[in-house]
């Protein structure tokens, strides 16, 4: 029977004895996961990259969230080394749920901008609904261009529809107008879609948007939704690329419901 020290007995009843346990794994890479030589990191990432992997496993759910809570905990503290930071961050992106939101939150607005874009593509993929809320107030307080699509593009992925009046004010600024309304076309709510319409022609992606947003009304069954934007389209789009594109979207919508029909059968001669 293994004899725990005075220390792991109270980090036991602090952590509880499966978090003390990755957190020493953890521990254990941190030096080579930041070593001076890129080259020289390579194990040591592949060997994180492997305990985020096997913590991720059905039925490793305990497993998976006191990892997460551990990686969560290093990519927050400024003493661990930003390369090490960068690498632990990316495993949240693939492994991380509620227990890592809080930390992701601070990381996306560090100064250092590799952390921060980590930090915002973790969030994006992480199904806890807070990742969402972090995503949209950075949105609304976010002045860097390049962050602020970023978050756009993220929100866009989540189809978050509280978002939506938040992305709308970006379509007016030049530097984030295209990423804006093809965000809007992804979350495809009515208010999304009505969003883009007073932009169509001024610049390729609004146009782009609509077609995306008509396929994407489509594939959830909503048909006259879809049929509806394809026929504005080939009234209202200057651009000969996207009216093209709406007639054959159009036809093809035509096409399909005639062949729905069914054909009436004939009555027989008396």
């Amino acid at each position: 029977m293994k004899v725990l020290t005075p220390f792991q007995n109270v980090m036991n009843k602090v952590f509880g004895s499966r978090d003390v346990a990755e957190k020493q794994a953890v521990e254990e890479l941190i030096p080579q996961l930041a070593d001076p030589e890129v080259k020289n990191r390579y194990a040591a990432q592949m060997k994180l990259q492997d305990l985020a992997s096997d913590a991720s496993k059905p039925g490793n759910s305990r497993k998976r969230k006191a990892l997460g809570r551990v990686l969560a905990a290093k990519a927050a503290d400024a003493s661990v080394p930003q390369p090490a930071r960068v690498w632990i961050v990316r495993q949240l992106e693939y492994m991380g749920r509620d227990e890592a939101v809080s930390a992701l939150a601070k990381l996306l607005r560090d100064k250092d901008a590799e952390l921060a874009e980590c930090a915002r593509r973790a969030l994006e993929k992480n199904p806890a609904s807070a990742a969402t809320t972090v995503l949209r107030n950075a949105l609304g307080k976010a002045s860097d261009p390049v962050m602020k699509i970023g978050l756009i593009n993220s929100l866009g992925e989540r189809g978050d529809a509280k978002s939506v009046a938040l992305i709308a004010k970006e379509l007016p600024d030049a530097k984030t107008a295209s990423a804006a309304a093809l965000a809007l076309s992804k979350v495809a709510t009515a208010a999304a879609i009505e969003a883009i319409w007073p932009v169509l022609n001024k610049f390729p992606e609004a146009g782009e948007a609509l077609i995306n947003a008509a396929a994407k009304l489509k594939a959830k069954g909503n048909d006259d939704g879809a049929r509806a934007i394809y026929e504005r389209l080939e009234k209202e789009a200057k651009s000969p690329a996207v009216r093209t594109a709406a007639e054959i979207s159009l036809g093809r919508a035509r096409a399909s419901q005639t062949a729905a029909k069914p054909v009436p059968k004939k009555k027989k001669k008396q």
